[in-house]
């Protein structure tokens, strides 16, 4: 029995169905459902153990370590800040030179 299997069971009550829920943060099940839906998102009542073993998204990455060097880190930072920094200068110098215009 591998740990997911263990954290649903944990999760599934005497009725047979999966609380969807945050369960009390005294019980058990808190924990299990916390390590569920940080790792697999939200998920509903009708979740079993092989619809999460499908989540390609989650399972190809999980037992690998994926080394980040800062390089990395800061292309992807400019990547995704750069887009927007232009054009927040786009409408800046828009807004400026039109305000220029109807001044002289």
């Amino acid at each position: 029995m591998d740990e997911l299997e263990v954290l649903l069971k944990e999760l599934t009550g005497r009725s047979g169905k999966v609380r969807t829920g945050q369960p009390d943060p005294d019980m058990e099940a808190a924990i299990a459902w916390s390590k569920i839906r940080s790792v697999y998102g939200p998920f509903g009542a009708d979740v079993t153990l092989e619809k999460f073993r499908r989540q390609k998204s989650v399972t190809q990455m999980l037992g690998r370590t994926k080394h980040i060097s800062l390089r990395s880190v800061i292309l992807a930072s400019v990547s995704y800040l750069l887009p927007a920094f232009f054009c927040y200068v786009i409408f800046f110098k828009c807004k400026f030179s039109c305000q220029i215009r109807t001044s002289l």
